[in-house]
């Protein structure tokens, strides 16, 4: 018996001690660039208390119950860069999650996207059934030409029985191609 527990314990650590390998190292170099040429900055109608800065934004956007308001400039994207870029839009998270009580206080919250000569690019909605969020699909990518600013319309409309000072809160990401 101690023969075979023996046995079984070198075959064990044979085994272990086997493995061959080998390991391949990187070394990556992160430098600090200035503003990102493709930026968030504010539109006519970003609403008071916001921040919007080069690259990151909290937008204070309101929704009536029974009444869609509209925030014809509620942000601008920027290309100072001297080449075009792609940028798409991108939906990230939303709180409260589908399920609570708390998403049927929504209908619609529509983000527009207008070039600078006033056509529409695209549109990214988020709207309700009973307290599920319909979440958009990420867009193609557009190309925003050097030089150029677009525009972010903003609309938002919540049902007649709405509870004030229910709150939403989304992250969109928009991905610029380099």
């Amino acid at each position: 018996m101690k023969l075979v527990t023996l046995l079984l314990t070198s075959l064990l650590i044979a085994s272990a001690s086997a493995a061959v390998y080998y390991s391949l190292s990187f070394q990556p170099r992160v430098t600090v660039q200035g503003a990102p040429a493709v930026n968030f900055t504010s539109g006519d109608d970003t609403p008071a208390g916001s921040t919007v800065n080069s690259a990151w934004a909290r937008l204070l956007f309101k929704s009536y119950p029974n009444a869609t308001l509209t925030y014809d400039e509620g942000m601008n994207i920027s290309n100072g860069d001297s080449v075009s870029h792609q940028i798409r839009l991108r939906h990230v998270s939303i709180t409260p999650t589908s399920g609570n009580q708390a998403v049927s206080n929504f209908t619609l919250i529509r983000f527009t996207l207008i070039a600078q000569n006033g056509t529409t690019a695209t549109t990214f909605e988020y709207s309700t059934s009973g307290d599920t969020w319909n979440t958009p699909a990420t867009t193609s990518y557009y190309i925003i030409p050097n030089g150029q600013e677009w525009t972010l319309k903003v609309e938002t409309l919540s049902p007649a029985a709405a509870t004030a000072s229910t709150e939403a809160n989304l992250e969109i990401a928009l991905d610029v191609l380099e």
